[in-house]
């Protein structure tokens, strides 16, 4: 719901930007919010329901999978749901048909996959474990130096990865200058194909090395080289070639 306010600010002056502007950063603090929370739980419960080794490798192959997936269908999906002349009860419609998706799909999480076992529960409610305070649990987390290494990478490779995709717009339109309005779905296939291609590749080097320091570091480097590219390619051929090897 938080998502449809964004794009739903009130009719207003034009000569006073500001209660729009206002609502936009109010909306966009809600949705973030809501996020952020969804985001941390489903972290959380991550780790108590995959608890060895091959379950959470095996997690990862089907999250990468849908993940790039979502990704990419974020891109293409809400440009095709404008329907109307009005830009913004196009833009209303839009937010609402994405968010009745989400609802759809949450209250499938809920009802299935967010579902503790009995392990869960028991531990839940079982005095053994000391409770911690969450700001204590945090500052216990700041000082681990790997860990926070880690999680400075992982936030940068999010980072990079969701540029990549917003700027095939920006790159399709203004320096390819491309005429074709099918060309940014044709380089997000690329990068689509690329992705789901390498997944298998990554979990079977995985498996073989069985060392996911060293794989992680390995990737991690490969996908600097990679990004690099970005500042030399000259041509759509080069473009396409370089989204199917992010």
């Amino acid at each position: 719901l938080s998502l449809i306010l964004i794009f739903s600010a009130p009719v207003l002056d034009p000569a006073n930007p500001i209660p729009v502007m206002l609502w936009l950063l109010l909306s966009l603090f809600l949705f973030d919010l809501f996020a952020t929370l969804v985001d941390v739980h489903t972290s959380i419960l991550r780790a108590d329901k995959f608890r060895t080794e091959t379950e959470r490798r095996k997690y990862a192959g089907f999250f990468a999978f849908f993940d790039m997936i979502a990704m990419v269908l974020g891109m293409m999906l809400p440009p095709l749901l404008l329907f109307f002349a009005d830009p913004r009860l196009s833009y209303m419609v839009m937010a609402a048909i994405i968010a009745l998706i989400a609802i759809i799909f949450g209250i499938m999480f809920v009802g299935k996959g967010a579902r503790e076992d009995k392990i869960i529960i028991d531990r839940y409610y079982s005095k053994e474990y000391k409770r911690l305070n969450v700001l204590k649990g945090l500052w216990l987390v700041i000082k681990q130096k790997s860990f926070m290494i880690l999680y400075i990478s992982y936030v940068l490779f999010l980072a990079a990865s969701s540029i990549a995709i917003a700027m095939v717009a920006y790159l399709s339109t203004f320096i390819l200058q491309s005429t074709d309005p099918d060309a940014m779905i044709i380089f997000l296939a690329f990068f689509l194909m690329g992705a789901l291609i390498s997944i298998p590749v990554w979990l079977k080097l995985l498996k073989k090395v069985n060392d996911n320091k060293k794989i992680y570091v390995i990737g991690s480097f490969v996908t600097v080289a990679v990004y690099m590219l970005l500042t030399f390619f000259q041509t759509d051929i080069d473009l396409m070639i370089i989204m199917f090897l992010v």
